[in-house]
């Protein structure tokens, strides 16, 4: 039996620079190096001379099989101005850690090394990530070096809030891997999942399958929910679950490479959130129920990935409650129903749809049009709150309505 071809890398025949400054974060980066190479990236690596004190040129090189640069003028490379051939077949330049002098020299357009010389003369998308000490993340020249880049389209992973290398805490630790990766997805293009698309309900068998590639949803706004709810029993106490939110994050992501417009919605998630998506926080099922309603206008679909509690504290208490002995007894009682509550908009929005495009201006064939959606809908989908028997009832009283001999207005 032949066996079957493996699947293409999603990243194959792309080329990523990347570039490694001088910092304790450039360990790192031997992490994102190693995932684009497995996702069938080249992925040539320069690095400033103050990184190799802290990575040696080997780790990347063992990685990519690439030799590594570091010299502008090294006697082996000189002859094809390096920092033209880095770049010029470049799909995408990271610099990741991205220090402070390294965001100053490509602001101001200094090149007096390999790596500043090859972002100067770069013309393909630029991604900084940025690592440093919180003191020098808030200086006024770093924040106005970082507007004007922004300005000029450069792309940024920001750095995250935590315990910084030199014993400080704040913002200054370079973006975890998850989401420089993702930041490099969303500008390759690189869908989270690669899969067949399954062939329409309708139609032959032998009709070909669109290309995973293919914007599917371009036009389409979803809504899309993560995360775990917490319903609170007290102010330090709550109700919730284990959900991390990934499985709705990477929905999230593969809608978006299919081209829709995505409504992200969460409650507490502990997965890394995807980067470019905007997102508002919802954090108990009243909150979520609420979001969702006011995001649901206009939207295509609504996916509830998020693990909505099922019940809540009747009566939370406004203060910490106190140990007790013998126990305690906890009244809860049933938090709203989302899907159930958005079936019932769509079903009415539905009726009164038909009502208002027929009513007044009827043709046969819209009658016969809807009655066999209905049908092709009956069977391939169980009935869902009895909205298609109200489509039905609706279209029912309009055949015989318009059956009906009309008076002639004197």
């Amino acid at each position: 039996m032949a066996r079957k071809p493996a699947a293409r890398p999603p990243l194959d025949g792309k080329t990523v620079v990347v570039g490694v400054g001088g910092s304790i974060a450039a360990y790192k980066a031997a992490e994102v190096v190693s995932q684009l190479v497995q996702r069938g990236a080249r992925v040539p690596v320069v690095m400033t001379k103050a990184a190799t004190n802290f990575v040696g040129p080997l780790t990347f090189q063992t990685i990519t099989r690439i030799r590594v640069m570091v010299d502008q003028f090294d006697p082996e490379s000189v002859i094809d101005a390096t920092h033209i051939s880095l770049t010029e077949k470049a799909d995408l330049v990271l610099v990741a850690p991205a220090t402070a002098n390294l965001i100053a020299k490509a602001t101001h357009g200094l090149a007096d090394d390999l790596l500043s010389t090859a972002l100067l003369a770069t013309r393909a998308p630029l991604l900084l990530a940025p690592a440093m000490n919180v003191a020098m993340w808030e200086h006024g020249a770093v924040r106005e070096n970082v507007r004007i880049l922004r300005e000029r389209g450069v792309r940024f992973v920001d750095p995250e809030e935590g315990e910084l290398a030199d014993g400080e805490y704040g913002m200054g630790r370079m973006a975890s891997l998850d989401a420089i990766v993702g930041a490099m997805r969303q500008i390759l293009g690189d869908p989270v999942v690669r899969r067949p698309v399954s062939p329409p309900l309708v139609g032959t068998s032998t009709a070909k399958s669109p290309s995973p590639d293919s914007k599917l949803l371009l036009g389409r706004t979803i809504v899309i929910t993560a995360g775990g709810t917490e319903e609170p029993i007290d102010p330090v106490r709550i109700i919730t679950n284990r959900s991390s939110g990934k499985m709705g994050f990477a929905l999230a992501e593969e809608a978006r490479a299919m081209g829709a417009a995505v409504k992200l919605i969460t409650a507490r998630t502990t997965a890394p959130h995807p980067v470019g998506i905007p997102r508002l926080e919802a954090l108990t099922a009243d909150a979520m129920a609420a979001a969702v309603r006011e995001a649901m206008p206009g939207a295509d679909a609504l996916i509830m990935a998020a693990a909505v509690s099922d019940f809540t504290p009747a009566q939370p208490s406004s203060s910490k409650m106190k140990r007790r002995e013998g126990g305690m007894t906890l009244d809860l009682q049933s938090t709203p129903d989302i899907l159930a509550s958005m079936r019932d908009v769509r079903c009415r929005e539905s009726v009164e749809t038909i009502r208002a495009a027929l009513v007044g201006n009827y043709q046969p064939e819209h009658i016969f049009a809807l009655a066999q959606a209905l049908a092709l809908y009956d069977s391939y989908q169980a009935r869902i709150n009895d909205c298609d028997v109200q489509i039905e009832q609706t279209l029912e009283l309009l055949i015989v309505d318009k059956a009906q001999p009309q008076e002639t207005k004197q």
